[in-house]
Order: structure tokens, then sequence, then C-alpha cells
């Protein structure tokens, strides 16, 4: 999969200067952690349990906390730990995966909460293990069963059938699943988008503002799949779509800059859109609210002249029927 991805290491959160919430929440775990260690050694002196009794199956929630009794929260890899679960209770829900239609917006959403809390890297370096050192790991494991908790319970039950689920419970393994069912192949999503970007036009859209954005969305969706269109493309396909003022624009520019005919005229696209936005009329939202005031009015008043007339038309009709019957 092409995975897209920004910011390294140095993203992540750091533990020597966390913040006065992040205080509160580290003296709020030390007193959770001091309550699990009491129930632990109740659990070790009650009897054990019969081996052909069935069990529950622990969840990652509680994976967690079991993982937050065997460290020091006083530690700097324990202030790593608090700040990291006071960042994804922060965390809002992404969006549900229900099929191929919407896997991208899925992906998406998945990458931005991951970037939230500064731990994206998981993804973006296909980590499938944890690292050797024993506080490393603890925080890794804790990543990782918030990341696959977060993936999974984000797909639809229709979209987990097809779906085999990974049986470690390693949240990049998952990823991967997910992907291989649900991505289409990158040659189809970059042929889809590149037809959709050369055939887009100022009128099939409201507006040669929204024909830009919708524009530069296409472009940036090719640069994601590790596609980019060059700058004279994106110019030539530009300069045969939209309307003849801003061609003519376009034109202009080209004519100012160019010193031989044997020697083309590049532009730089991000450029040139920004010109051309900054020559588009501005948007007045109270002239909009206004006409459309107006034109309400205007149905008023031409209901009230049907009703009228249609009043005159009765009084006359009752008039010539008094006066036939005198």
């Amino acid at each position: 999969m092409g995975d897209d991805y920004d910011g390294q290491y140095h993203d992540r959160p750091d533990p020597d200067h966390p913040t006065y919430a992040q205080k509160l929440e580290i003296e709020r775990l030390r007193t959770e952690r001091l309550k699990l260690q009491l129930e632990l050694a109740k659990l070790k002196a009650a009897p054990t349990q019969p081996a052909n009794q069935p069990t529950n199956p622990t969840l990652a929630s509680d994976l967690v906390v079991q993982r937050m009794s065997i460290y020091d929260p006083d530690s700097a890899i324990g202030k790593q730990i608090t700040i990291f679960l006071w960042q994804a209770k922060l965390v809002s829900e992404p969006i549900q995966l229900t099929s191929l239609s919407n896997y991208i917006a899925w992906k998406e959403s998945i990458l931005l909460r991951t970037k939230a809390v500064k731990y994206h890297y998981i993804l973006k370096e296909k980590e499938t293990a944890p690292p050797t050192q024993t506080d490393s790991k603890i925080l890794w494991e804790c990543v990782n069963d918030w990341l696959y908790d977060l993936m999974w319970n984000s797909i639809s039950p229709q979209a987990k059938l097809q779906i085999e689920t990974p049986r470690d419970r390693i949240a990049y393994n998952l990823w991967l699943e997910v992907g291989t069912k649900f991505q289409r192949p990158i040659e189809e999503q970059r042929r889809h988008i590149y037809r959709e970007l050369v055939f887009l036009t100022p009128k099939k859209c409201n507006s040669v503002r929204e024909y830009l954005h919708k524009f530069q969305d296409f472009r940036m969706q090719l640069a994601k799949l590790n596609y980019p269109v060059a700058d004279w493309q994106l110019i030539d396909i530009l300069y045969e779509n939209i309307t003849k003022i801003y061609q003519d624009f376009l034109q202009l520019k080209i004519e100012f800059k160019r010193t031989l005919n044997f020697e083309a005229v590049n532009l730089d696209i991000d450029t040139v859109i920004n010109e051309i936005i900054s020559r588009l009329p501005k948007e007045d939202k109270d002239q909009s609210a206004s006409g459309g005031n107006q034109g309400l009015h205007a149905t008023e008043d031409k209901n009230k002249n049907k009703d009228k007339d249609k009043k005159g038309q009765n009084q006359g009709q009752n008039q010539g029927q008094n006066q036939s019957s005198n």
C-alpha cells in the first residue's frame, strides 16, 4: 500500500515537560495502579481455576491496564505512557468502514487519529514487534493495543466478514489485511483520479472557484499515490478547461515570460491558481441572501396579484348574475 505520512520520531510526546492536566492524570493513574496491585494480590491468593473451565477473552483496555501495573508512573517511560493515554482519550471515533467505496476515507480518518497522538510511525515503519527493551516494549504494546481496537471497532459487521482477523493482535497486520481486502489497485485509482482531473470543467461546478478547489484536490490525490503530475501538464489541463477570460490571462503570462519561440514557457501551477483566485469576484453572502428575499417577495406579490384578479373575476360574475335576475 502507498502510505502517505509526514512527521518523524521527533513528533513523539516529551515526557520531561508534562502539562498540568497530564500531571493530574499521572496522579490518577498512580492511584489506579495501587488498586490494581491489590486486586492482583487477591487473585494470586485465590484458588486456581480448573483447566477445563472456559475463561472470558481479555479486552484490549484490560491489557493496557495490566501493563500499567508493571511500570513506575514516575519514571520517564511511565510519564510517556501516561501522556499517551491522556491523548488517546481525546481522540474521536473514526468513520466506519463499510465497503470498497469508503475505504480511502476510512484510511485517512485512521491516519489523522494516529497522528493526533503522534504514534503514526507504527504504521509508517510497518512495525509488527515491540522493541527489545522492557520499558519501550510496554509503551509499544499499549499503543499497539489502542490502535488495533481503534481500527477493529470502526469496521462494520458486514465488512468484518471479508477480513481474516489477525491472531496476534498486531495493529499493522490488521491495517495490512484491511488494505488488501478493500483498497482498489493503485493503477485503477490513478486512472480514475486522472480522468476526473482532465475532464473537470467550470461548467460541471458551481463556480470557477469551486473548479479550482476540485482541480487542486485531484492533483493532491495523485501526489498521495506517488504519481504527481508535472506542472507543465497541469498548466495545459487548466488552460484547456478554464473559462475564456482566465485562458487569456494565462496566455498573457506565457507571452510575458517568453524569450524564444523554440523554448517552452513553464509556469508554476500554484502561483497561477493563486493569482486566478485573487481575481475572482468576492462572494457576497448578504447580497445572495437579499437576492433570495427579493425573489421571495416577488413571488408573494405575484400570488397577491393572482388573488386580486380572482376576486375581481368573482365580483364581476356576481354582478352579472344579479343584473340578469333583476
